[in-house]
């Protein structure tokens, strides 16, 4: 069960969140706090709830004793400011700030809390499928879905990256200059029963497992898109690993409607344009309830402060459902660019929720 501390000076608003996160998220531990000097003494002890909702008054007020913040005492507690506005402020390491006046996010937070916890080894025996896609070209897919693999690679996910893009130019980010022989080409093709092990003699490793491309492009050697689906779907069958991460095409089809209906988790990236947001919101009809909770969405190179054509058309799409993603990584190798702070931190950030 779920170790839930709310922290404010106002009683009737913590009633109504207490009230609100017990209809909608089941049985919790919830402990409520008003009283400030209580709320110090709470944390002089050992104590590590899982999630700590907070009145930014508050939570100024610890971090300058020292109670609490980047440094402080409680490192396995994750906590949400309630606050006027909606940015995350500086110096805290988890979580986002809730607007006061919008609580009826914080069931999903706490679900998606919830959903991020450590799972017992029995748990974590299916592989989970995470495709990514972007509406269009040069919105950081490839990049994404690397940086994906790493991170998840990095917490002790067995990971594989798979690529069904049609140039097959992963390896330019991976830094290798190693391709398939063309005699490996009848493995990919969708009526392979065995495609599963087939592959296992093909996979490399670079901090991920990935698999590596043909020296000619996807496209010329004829390769159907129906191939990566049916790849996908058999190596999930097959446990060999805890996460595949699959690099999904820009054209969107209905192979790739399916992937993404499959998956585990889809993460779709755009830009701040209206191109980008007429294509994603035109892709998005084609989902079944692509809001649900698999569904993440980065906008590369977003700015919240700009209340122009272009956001407000990004907002009407996918409503505040937007992770600013702005990395500064010149086509460096991928591993470098996971060592980006801007960039691992948006990764973290999706990954919690994964695995």
């Amino acid at each position: 069960m779920m170790q839930l501390v709310l922290a404010a000076s106002s009683e009737d608003y913590l009633m109504q969140l207490q009230t609100l996160l017990l209809e909608q998220c089941g049985q919790l531990n919830l402990e409520i706090i008003s009283d400030y000097s209580y709320l110090e003494s709470y944390f002089q002890e050992d104590r590590k709830p899982d999630l700590l909702l907070i009145s930014e008054g508050y939570y100024n007020r610890m971090r300058k004793n020292g109670t609490l913040g980047a440094a402080g005492r409680l490192p396995a507690t994750r906590v949400f400011l309630l606050s006027k506005e909606g940015t995350r402020p500086e110096g805290l390491p988890y979580g986002v700030r809730v607007p006061r006046d919008c609580a009826a996010h914080l069931p999903a937070l706490v679900r998606q809390l919830y959903a991020s916890k450590p799972k017992p080894e029995a748990a974590r025996l299916a592989t989970r499928l995470i495709t990514v896609h972007s509406p269009l070209g040069r919105s950081g897919k490839t990049t994404v879905a690397m940086g994906l693999a790493y991170t998840l690679a990095e917490k002790g996910a067995k990971t594989l990256f798979l690529s069904m893009d049609r140039l097959q130019s992963c390896n330019w980010l991976l830094g290798e200059s190693r391709y398939l022989p063309d005699d490996h080409l009848r493995t990919f093709t969708p009526d392979n029963a065995n495609i599963a092990d087939d592959l296992e003699s093909l996979v490399r490793r670079h901090g991920f497992y990935y698999i590596p491309p043909f020296s000619s492009p996807g496209l010329s050697l004829r390769i159907p898109k129906e191939t990566y689906l049916h790849m996908a779907t058999k190596l999930v069958e097959a446990h060999a690993y805890d996460c595949i991460v699959m690099d999904a095409s820009c054209e969107f089809s209905s192979t790739v409607c399916k992937l993404m209906q499959a998956s585990h988790n889809n993460v779709v990236i755009a830009l701040q344009d209206s191109n980008s947001s007429y294509k994603l919101n035109r892709m998005l009809v084609c989902l079944e309830d692509p809001f649900q909770e698999k569904f993440s969405y980065l906008c590369n190179l977003y700015r919240e402060n700009v209340e122009d054509s272009r956001s407000t058309l990004m907002k009407k799409t996918i409503g505040e459902r937007i992770i600013p993603y702005n990395p500064r990584l010149d086509g460096e190798q991928i591993i470098k660019a996971a060592a980006d702070p801007a960039f691992s931190h948006v990764m973290q950030e999706l990954t919690g929720t994964m695995y």
